[in-house]
Parts: C-alpha cells; sequence; structure tokens
C-alpha cells in the first residue's frame, strides 16, 4: 500500500481553508484538505430547501453568536465548508438594480 505523505493538513475546506491550500501548493507543500460531513452528490439532497440545510450545516443551521449585535450564521460541513452554504444565499443582483446603483455613484 503506498503511503500518502502530506506537509500541511487544512482543517476545513472553505474559503479560508481553500486560500490556505492554494498558498501552500504554489509553495510546493503537499496537502490534505479536512473537512467536517459526509459526501454529498451534486444531486442530493435539492438545493434550497430545509433538508439541504439539516444536511450541510452544523448544528442544523442554527448557529448564533451572544452579544450585541446578535449575529446568526451558518457554518457548512460539506465540501466547500461556509462558502457552499452561504453560496445559496446571494445570487446576483438584477440588471435593472445594478443600473440603478450605478446611476448612484454620482452622488458618491
Amino acid at each position: 500500500m503506498k503511503k500518502h505523505v502530506t506537509d500541511v493538513a487544512i482543517i476545513g475546506s472553505g474559503p479560508g481553508g481553500t486560500v490556505s491550500a492554494i498558498t501552500c501548493l504554489e509553495a510546493g507543500l503537499k496537502v490534505s484538505i479536512l473537512e467536517e460531513g459526509m459526501h454529498y452528490p451534486n444531486d442530493s439532497p435539492p438545493n434550497h430547501n430545509i433538508e439541504e440545510i439539516r444536511t450541510y450545516c452544523r448544528q442544523g443551521g442554527l448557529s448564533f453568536m451572544f452579544g450585541n449585535p446578535k449575529i446568526s450564521y451558518a457554518e457548512g460541513r460539506c465540501l466547500g465548508g461556509g462558502s457552499e452554504v452561504n453560496g445559496g444565499l446571494y445570487h446576483r443582483p438584477p440588471e435593472k438594480m445594478l443600473k440603478k446603483w450605478k446611476n448612484l455613484e454620482k452622488y458618491l
């Protein structure tokens, strides 16, 4: 059995882990990325529903921080980490909205 040699183990495959992995790879290091959760094929479960949140998010998507202000957030436990979870929450603004914002630039 062939041994796998790793110079750097990165915990989490979200944006921070991915940038760290690329930086290490560019420096010639061998990298392993570890992520919590199971492997989920792209077609399972359907996107943007409660089952996705229960499956892909730590604590079923019910994470929050105490303090002022109180902040709710989702932590991914799948390949892509938080970027996978939060990627479904944000969408490109409609073209009409982009044009409206562009017209506001003259007031800034």
